[in-house]
């Protein structure tokens, strides 16, 4: 028999919870009265069930709110253009999260960057202390993960995640499954009478590494690309009594505008912008639709930063479809078309002086790809250029094959390579019209 979690309230994994909990509070109330006391930062179990001031007394308008948490992020980071939107939308969405069960997706905050030192942890912190029931953390387990976010529903924050996601596949199904609320559920045998039980994965979930994360993350989330501050840039330290204060304040006001539109979010059905692929406009429209009740000029920005960040996605996040990308780069070069929105093959049987433009051999393309020095084309098998072999490899699910043909009209021998037309079926699938 497959056990709720909501019904076994008795389980021996709830007692555990329930008596560890107490546990901590226990331990805080002891801290708290001891001398210097006050001086002490709060236990672990604040971020779990922080204290319940109430929401704001009175109505708020959201496109106040999000204009000061914007001119907060600017303060304390440097960001590209539209992170500031992004992330204001996607923490006043925290608030909001349970009206986001209509739409059935919630998409995952991705801040990387390249290097230490360009702002993660101060976009983490400032995001914890502007979410819905924030759990910061700079590592976790898969176990752990799924049974505080059934216990809890926190917004998730993972630091740190470059020194620990790559390495777990476990975790990695977590975080990935509780993108889509139909699918956010994993199964486990648990309690003493070993039976298996449903767990939900449901929830914000917000990340910040070096590095990018596997394909499948970066396909569920939103991210913002964070550089190190230039010679010249100024960004505000974060004062933290008057942050907590700005931020308590705050908050309150998020919940009551959350509690306030929590009918309209749910019944809302924004439009993405048409050039955002299926997946970016899953994850942008709950974002969407927090600015379109927001109002203001919320709505215009909101847009604006769908369409900038979601830009190239679907060249970064598979080699094949990097592959792709490069390949109609290269035949757009090669017909002197570069940058138009369609290919055109010669047509067969036609007599020209010119070279042959909808065919390379294997050799020549290759040659294109490895001289293309900010793609991973020289290195990309072992820190070996890519072979024929591997090439017919990324193809080979696209169905695209190498054949055999004249590189040129009237040439005596024949070589192996790849014919323009049997591309244009996976580039009208996998790539944008336009180049970004």
């Amino acid at each position: 028999m497959l056990l709720e979690p909501s019904r076994r309230r008795g389980s021996a994994r709830v007692r555990f919870y329930a008596r560890d909990l107490g546990r901590r509070r226990r331990r805080e109330a002891t801290a708290e009265g001891a001398p210097g006391s006050a001086a002490r930062e709060p236990a672990g179990s604040e971020a779990l069930e922080p204290a319940v001031t109430g929401p704001w007394p009175e109505p708020v308008r959201g496109a106040a709110i999000l204009d000061e948490l914007r001119s907060r992020l600017r303060r304390h980071l440097v960001l590209p253009a539209h992170g500031d939107v992004a992330i204001s939308l996607w923490a006043l969405g925290t608030h909001a999260f349970d009206a986001f069960d209509a739409f059935g997706v919630f998409p995952r905050l991705l801040l990387s960057s390249p290097q230490k030192r360009c702002g993660k942890s101060t976009a983490m912190d400032l995001l914890s202390r502007a979410s819905a029931r924030a759990l910061p953390l700079s590592n976790v387990s898969a176990a752990a993960l799924f049974r505080e976010i059934e216990l809890h529903r926190p917004t998730v924050l993972i630091d740190e995640a470059d020194t620990f996601l790559a390495k777990s596949e476990a975790l990695r199904g977590i975080i990935n499954s509780g993108h889509s609320r139909d699918l956010a559920f994993v199964l486990r045998v648990d309690g003493p009478g070993r039976v298996p039980v449903k767990f939900s994965t449901w929830a914000p979930v917000a990340i910040a590494m070096i590095g990018r994360p596997p394909p499948t993350i970066l396909d569920r989330s939103i991210e913002v690309r964070l550089e190190r501050k230039a010679h010249g840039e100024h960004a505000e330290r974060v004062e933290r009594e008057e942050a907590a204060a700005f931020f308590a304040r705050w908050r309150r006001k998020a919940e009551r505008w959350a509690r306030d539109e929590d009918a309209a979010l749910r019944a809302l059905r924004p439009e993405a912008p048409g050039a955002l692929d299926d997946r970016a406009a899953d994850n942008w429209r709950p974002l969407l639709a927090v600015a379109e009740r927001a109002g203001g000029e919320w709505p215009r920005l909101a847009s604006e930063a769908a369409l900038a960040l979601s830009r190239g996605r679907g060249e970064d996040d598979d080699d094949a479809v990097l592959l792709l990308t490069d390949i109609r780069a290269v035949f757009r070069r090669l017909q002197g078309l570069q940058g138009s929105p369609g290919v055109q093959r010669v047509p067969s049987g036609q007599a020209s002086d010119g070279p042959v433009t909808d065919r390379l051999s294997t050799a020549k393309l290759l040659e294109a790809l490895h001289a293309m020095e900010d793609r991973p084309w020289r290195e990309i098998q072992r820190g070996r250029p890519l072979s024929p072999h591997g090439l017919a490899r990324l193809l080979r699910p696209f169905k695209v094959f190498p054949t055999t043909f004249q590189a040129t009209p009237g040439a005596a021998t024949a070589v192996k390579g790849y014919r323009l037309d049997s591309f244009q079926e996976a580039f009208r699938r996998y790539l944008p019209l336009t180049e970004p």
